[in-house]
């Protein structure tokens, strides 16, 4: 089981319908299940996975590398 949820979704839909019903949804379910929630809206969204996790934890001694570069 999970502590944390994010519903990242592209600011250009995030009106619509199923966007909004997802939205919904997935508010009450995490309330339910005492899981925390968090929405983000993107203009462009490029996400990283690594190792089951959304980004990446850099410790304070390191420097983080952006995406772009």
């Amino acid at each position: 089981m999970c502590s944390r949820v994010w519903f990242v979704t592209d600011r250009r839909i995030s009106q619509e319908y199923p966007q909004i019903q997802i939205l919904r949804a997935l508010k009450e379910r995490c309330a339910e299940e005492d899981v925390e929630f968090r929405s983000l809206l993107m203009d462009q969204i490029v996400l990283t996975i690594s190792e089951g996790q959304l980004g990446k934890y850099y410790p304070v001694h390191k420097k983080p590398v952006p995406v772009w570069s």
